[in-house]
C-alpha cells in the first residue's frame, strides 16, 4: 500500500478461509477507523520504516507513521516502548539507524533541529533557574537569531496567550508546577513552530492543575492550529486531545494500532463524562491490553 502507510495490522502467512475469516473484519475495521483521513491537510511528518537501536536495545523497529498538518496525534504506550525516542527522531535530537523521516514532504534526516520548524518539550520543564519568566521565554527566539527587542515582544505575546503576563518578572522557583508548565509551553510557542512535540507534559501535575491545563491547552491549540505530537501514558488524556491515538507496543517499539477518535471539536474537559468519550476510552484501552 506504499511507503509511509501507517498500518494498524499486517496480514500473516495463513491461507484460505482461515485467514479470510479473521482478516476481513480487521480490514473493515481499518477502513472505518481511517475513513475521512484524506480530508486532512498535506502530511506534516512522515516516518518510513524508521529503526533505532541503543546497543542491545531495539527502541524502534521499522516504524511507519504519517501525521498531517494541524493534526493532533497522541502516542500511547507503556514505559520503554520507544515513545520518547520517536519524538526525538522527529525533533532531530536522535538520528535513526535506518529508514527515512520527511517533514513537509522533504527529507529531514540531515536537517539540524533548528531547521525543522519543530519545538520539543521534554518531560521536565527545563527552565533556566536564574532567568525570569520573560527571559526564559525570550531565550528561544534569541537563540534563533531574533534581536532582543523582538524576542521580548514575542515572549510577552505568548505569555499573554498562556495567561502568565502578570508573572513575567518572576523566577521559576517562585511559580507553581502548573505555572512552570505554562512557561515551558510559552517557550515552545515563542518560535512559532509548525510542529509541537510534547513528551508527557502533564505527568508531574496534580489532578486539579492537570484538568485546568487540559482546558487551557485545548483552547490554545484550537486558536493556533499547530501540528501536535504528544506522548502520554494516560488514556483519557490521549482521547481528550487526539484526532488519532497511535498505540505503541514495547520490546521492540512498533506501531500496534492507530485508533481514530471521532469526538467532535471544539472539545472541553467536561466531555470526559460523556458516553461517547467513555466508549472511545474503552476502545483505546482494549488495544493497549493487546499491545
Amino acid at each position: 500500500m506504499g511507503e509511509g502507510y501507517d498500518a494498524s495490522f499486517t496480514l500473516d502467512d495463513r491461507t484460505g478461509s482461515e485467514r479470510l475469516g479473521v482478516d476481513i473484519f480487521r480490514i473493515i475495521d481499518y477502513i472505518q477507523t481511517h475513513r475521512g483521513e484524506n480530508d486532512l491537510a498535506m502530511p506534516s511528518v512522515r516516518l518510513i520504516n524508521v529503526t533505532k537501536r541503543f546497543k542491545d536495545i531495539l527502541a524502534l523497529d521499522r516504524v511507519s507513521l504519517t501525521i498531517r498538518s494541524r493534526e493532533y496525534v497522541c502516542v500511547l504506550g507503556p514505559t520503554g516502548s520507544g515513545k520518547t525516542t520517536l519524538l526525538r527522531v522527529i525533533a532531530g535530537l536522535t538520528s535513526p539507524d535506518s529508514g527515512q523521516l520527511l517533514i513537509d514532504e522533504k527529507p529531514a534526516d540531515d536537517v539540524k533541529p533548528e531547521g525543522r520548524n519543530t519545538a520539543y518539550m521534554p518531560q521536565q520543564y527545563a527552565l533556566f533557574p536564574h532567568l525570569t519568566v520573560l527571559e526564559n521565554v525570550a531565550f528561544s527566539p534569541l537563540a534563533r537569531g531574533s534581536g532582543k527587542a523582538e524576542a521580548f515582544e514575542i515572549a510577552r505575546k505568548v505569555l499573554r496567550t498562556v495567561k502568565l503576563a502578570h508573572r513575567e518578572n518572576a523566577l521559576p522557583h517562585e511559580l507553581s508546577g502548573g505555572m512552570q508548565q505554562r512557561v515551558s509551553i510559552a517557550r515552545a510557542l515563542s518560535i512559532n513552530p509548525s510542529i509541537l512535540l510534547m513528551d508527557e507534559p502533564f505527568a508531574s501535575l496534580d489532578e486539579i492543575t492537570k484538568q485546568e491545563l487540559y482546558g487551557e491547552f485545548l483552547t490554545i491549540w484550537e486558536k493556533m492550529g499547530k501540528t501536535v505530537v504528544l506522548v502520554t501514558h494516560n488514556i483519557h488524556e490521549a482521547v481528550l486531545f487526539s484526532d488519532r491515538v497511535v498505540v505503541i507496543s514495547p520490546h521492540p517499539g512498533t506501531v500496534r494500532e492507530i485508533v481514530r477518535i471521532g469526538l467532535p471539536r471544539p472539545r472541553r474537559v467536561e466531555m470526559v463524562e460523556s458516553l461517547e468519550f467513555i466508549e472511545c476510552s474503552k476502545k483505546v484501552r482494549a488495544v493497549m491490553r493487546e499491545a
